[in-house]
């Protein structure tokens, strides 16, 4: 999960929201941020919904 957050483009937008409060553009940087946790959290929350499902089906059993 830690790898998934630690993406160049996480890393690049942390740096942009930096430099633009840096500038004065807090509002933007305000935006980049709300943006930048919704795309992180719908990205880690699809990755463990898909590990979910990856690790039901590998459970499966049948008699014989």
């Amino acid at each position: 999960m830690v790898a998934e957050v630690l993406t160049p483009l996480y890393i690049f937008q942390a740096f942009a929201v930096v430099l633009f409060i840096w500038d004065g553009y807090a509002i933007y940087a305000y935006c980049i941020l709300v943006l930048s946790v919704i795309s992180i959290s719908v990205s880690l929350w699809e990755t463990m919904a898909s590990n979910r499902k990856i690790r039901k089906m590998a459970r499966y059993s049948c008699p014989v």
